[in-house]
This record gives C-alpha cells, structure tokens and sequence, in this order.
C-alpha cells in the first residue's frame, strides 16, 4: 500500500476520520491513566488517614498514662507533706510544752494578734503591768552606746514595794562565753491611764523614755508573749521576746507593722541569742 504525503492526508476524508480515531483514542488512554492516578493517591491518603487516626488514638492512651502518673505523684506528694506535716505538729506541741506561756498554735505558726493602739497611736492602748513582769530576750535594737558589743540581752523587771518596777539588763560582751555585764535600774509609770509611757532611771535625775508601742493583743493572764519598746522620738527601739528566739512568721509581721510606722528597719541591729 503507497503510504500518503501530508497534502493528501489533509484532502482524504477517510484519512481525517483515521486521524480523528487516533486522537479520541490517546485521549480516552489519557484520561484513564489521569483516573488512576487519583485513585491511587485516594487510596494512600485514605491509608495514611488511618495510620495518623491510629497514632491520635496512641498519643492519647500515652496521655491517660502520663495524667494517671502525675495524679499518682501528686498524691504521694500529698501524703509526704501531710507526714511532715504531723511531725512538725508534733515538734511543736513538745516544745509548747517547755515554753514560757502556752500560746495558741494557727496554721503551724504562734498567731499573732496586736494590741489596740491609742487614738494618736503613739503608744499601745493598756499594759497590764502583772503580765509584763518577768525576763524579755532582746531579738534586734537600735544600737546604743551602752549596748556595743552585747549578746544574749535580756532584761527582767520586777514590782518593787513603793509602786516602782526593778529593772535588770543582762549581757555577754563579744559573745556568748564572753564577758557578763549588767545593769540595775528602776522604771516608773508616768502615764497610769495606759501604763505604757514610763521613764526608766539608771541614775536619780535622769530618766529615759520607755514607751510600749506594740504589744502581743492575746487576751487572758498569760505574760504577754512578745513587746515592742520605743521613745518619743523613734531614736530607740527593741523588739523583745519571751524566747530567745521569736519565730520568723510572728517576726515578719511586727516588723512589717514597725516599716508601716515609719520605723527605718535598715537600722535594725538582730540580737545573738542562745538557740
């Protein structure tokens, strides 16, 4: 058979219709392969669905474990803090016990109550002189002359029998073991409304101002637990204690009222005392 030029092929009808088929057929061929095509991929997404489906389903029983875990964590943690807990109950009920005045146990911390002030503030609103009597452990002053150099400070007063209160200021210089140093004096009210300005007297006609400004506000006729001691002139200052040494808590909170008040508390100067 002669094979057609390209002009005859164009003029050909029978040519044109071969040539027609040709094309319909390469692209039927087309667009079965385009189908599969999709149709594969479909199928890997579909796979790749349930593969990801399958790995959600896997985090979360992973999570469940992890939670599980925590929560079982946190309540041995629960239960090792409810132990330290009890024994610090039990610390401190014990040492309740051998304290100078029981006092009452808040939260795992002596609470802390403030006596009333009078209306200007100066001073706190009434000292009953009974429960103030007794031996007071300085915990930090204003450092004075006269005190340089002291540790273990305390200063116990007693009721003379003309009205009058006995004043006895006891330290070791340098340290603990270092050399012992007191000082005897007198104290007189000189406000008997409140009974918390008085003036204290080392020498007959000199007496320095000794002003209750803060106050353990328990009530009852338990000696009062803790006292803040001022002057007219915010120049002197000591916070004293029955203990030596005054829990951290109840310690915050006076000197928090004290910086309230004015007092600079950078001055302050901590007492070394006996544990």
């Amino acid at each position: 058979m002669k094979r057609f030029n390209d002009k005859n092929n164009r003029n050909n009808p029978f040519s044109n219709y071969i040539h027609a088929r040709a094309i319909a057929g390469n692209i039927r061929l087309g667009l079965l392969a385009l189908f599969a095509f999709f149709a594969v991929a479909t199928l890997s997404m579909g796979c790749g669905d349930a593969e990801g489906a399958d790995n959600d389903e896997s985090d979360s029983e992973q999570g469940q474990v992890m939670a599980a875990i925590d929560n079982r964590n946190e309540a041995d943690n629960d239960v090792d803090n409810d132990i330290d807990n009890d024994i610090d109950n039990e610390l401190e009920n014990d040492n309740d016990k051998y304290s100078f005045a029981h006092f009452e146990i808040l939260d795992g911390y002596p609470e802390t109550i403030f006596a009333d002030l009078t209306p200007d503030g100066s001073t706190v609103n009434y000292v009953d002189l009974e429960r103030y009597l007794g031996r007071w452990y300085e915990i930090a002053t204003y450092e004075q002359i006269f005190q340089r150099g002291c540790t273990g400070t305390t200063a116990t007063y007693g009721l003379n029998d003309n009205g009058t209160i006995s004043v006895k200021n006891e330290c070791f210089v340098g340290d603990l073991d270092g050399r012992y140093k007191v000082a005897n004096a007198y104290a007189r009210v000189v406000d008997d409304v409140t009974n918390a300005r008085l003036k204290v007297f080392f020498f007959p006609l000199f007496g320095a101002p000794y002003w209750v400004i803060e106050l353990d506000g328990q009530e009852g006729d338990q000696p009062y637990q803790w006292a803040v001691v001022g002057s007219p002139t915010d120049q002197y200052l000591w916070i004293l204690s029955r203990t030596p040494q005054m829990d951290d808590n109840r310690l915050t909170l006076i000197l928090e009222r004290l910086a309230e008040r004015g007092y600079n508390l950078d001055e302050l100067s901590f007492t070394l005392q006996p544990e």
